[in-house]
């Protein structure tokens, strides 16, 4: 059953219960990875290094917790300007409770000026997201989040998580059915695009995963990046759709950039390209912890 985090000012405001003890193992058993009995696990602070809950509020309860403050904008891309009313701007989430998602219109997204922390080691990335085909059109990508300084997918030290929406496909003079009949709905894939900031590590980690995000109902989306085992890892609702590794000697690392915008809901390509549109649908729960969460750990938070 799911249960809205909302002791922002607590250890707790991550996910508030992430095992009953009924899940609990016997630790003589298990490896220290899998080792996961208690939400402390996932409460320390240098652990949970980011956290949106969108509770009618954009602030980073990371930050209130350590008692500083990263600032961001409201801003609309048409204007260009930072807005200050934010109505209709939080709107129920998936236990419909009112004003506790993020409710992104195709226009206005959050740009957090040196806001993405730096990770120097395995991380995950935890969202919830809510998303209508109809709203969104064939060919054009719709970023959830970018830590990227410029428009070139050539530079190291960078993170983009977006959407795609595939076209349909149509039947054609020798298909056998009338031209022009569609044989393939249109459809919305996850694309994640991680480059390392380690010297010698220009490669990344690409991924245009072919898994099919639903429409019209929330998904619990996790990207885990464990440096470990060189790997990553996608899950949809706490199941695993797709995985990717990487051989060359370097960790896939981020860092802090000084100048840099982190955006939610935008993609710096956005300047330069019509295609790069500006996210459209609900958000929640957005968080960035620092090292990979087990198999177990995920399961547990797609089901609160």
């Amino acid at each position: 059953m799911y249960t809205k985090s909302y002791l922002t000012y607590t250890i707790y405001a991550l996910f508030t219960i992430l095992l009953a003890s009924s899940c609990k193992k016997d630790e003589s058993t298990v490896s220290p990875k899998d080792n996961h009995v208690s939400i402390d696990s996932l409460g320390d602070v240098e652990e949970l290094v980011l956290y949106y809950t969108f509770d009618a509020t954009f602030n980073n309860a990371v930050d209130e917790l350590q008692h500083t403050a990263t600032p961001y904008e409201y801003v609309s891309e048409n204007s260009q300007n930072s807005v200050t009313n934010t109505s209709g701007m939080f709107t129920a989430d998936r236990a419909g409770k009112s004003g506790m998602a993020l409710n992104l219109d195709g226009d206005h997204f959050l740009s957090i000026a040196d806001g993405f922390p730096t990770l120097e080691g395995s991380f995950s990335i935890h969202f919830w997201m809510k998303i209508d085909y109809t709203s969104l059109s064939n060919n054009d990508y719709y970023p959830i989040i970018c830590k990227n300084k410029d428009c070139d997918f050539r530079l190291k030290d960078r993170l983009d998580m977006e959407l795609y929406k595939v076209p349909p496909v149509y039947a054609d003079e020798f298909s056998g059915l009338p031209p022009g009949t569609e044989i393939v709905p249109a459809w919305v894939r996850l694309s994640t695009d991680i480059k390392a900031k380690t010297s010698g590590s220009s490669q990344g980690v690409n991924h245009n995963f072919e898994d099919q995000v639903a429409d019209g109902t929330w998904t619990n989306v996790v990207l885990v990046v464990d440096n470990e085992e060189k790997a990553t890892k996608l899950y949809f609702d706490g199941k695993q759709v797709a995985n990717d590794s990487w051989s060359f000697g370097g960790k896939m690392e981020l860092s802090a950039v000084v100048g840099e915008v982190f955006y939610i809901g935008r993609s710096v390509c956005s300047k330069s390209s019509t295609r790069y549109k500006r996210f459209k649908g609900l958000l929640d729960d957005l968080a960035i912890i620092g090292r990979a969460l087990t198999k177990r750990e995920v399961e547990d938070l797609a089901a609160l």
